[in-house]
């Protein structure tokens, strides 16, 4: 929860079957602003092209992103939704996953 308050994470992904009640818990108890995960099974193949999709979607680790948002001048705030925007497009990309965030939840795919 410290690393989340300060910050230093802003986005999990779950890369695994079944990890939407885990992805829950995170949102709710641990307040992760953006939580990437699966609804039910994925194969081996599956979750490699995810990854593979969706980090190259993002061009880089979302703490990266943000760190340089903030470099180039942008408010936390601002920082922050420009990274959400960005999550929000790369799952998009990535069909069948769940994005968690904001205390809502929306299945793309």
């Amino acid at each position: 929860k410290k690393a989340v308050k300060s910050g230093a994470v802003v986005c999990v992904v779950l890369n695994a079957c079944e990890s939407l009640s885990l992805g829950e818990r995170l949102r709710k108890d641990a307040e992760v602003p953006h939580v990437v995960c699966w609804r039910g099974e994925v194969g081996a193949t599956r979750a490699a092209k995810f990854a593979l999709t969706f980090y190259k979607s993002l061009e880089s680790s979302p703490e990266e992103y943000f760190v340089s948002r903030r470099e180039k001048g942008d408010s936390k705030e601002k920082a922050a939704d420009r990274l959400a925007r960005r999550i929000k497009a790369a799952v998009v990309a990535c069909k069948g996953t769940l994005l968690l965030a904001k205390e809502e939840a929306a299945l793309v795919g």
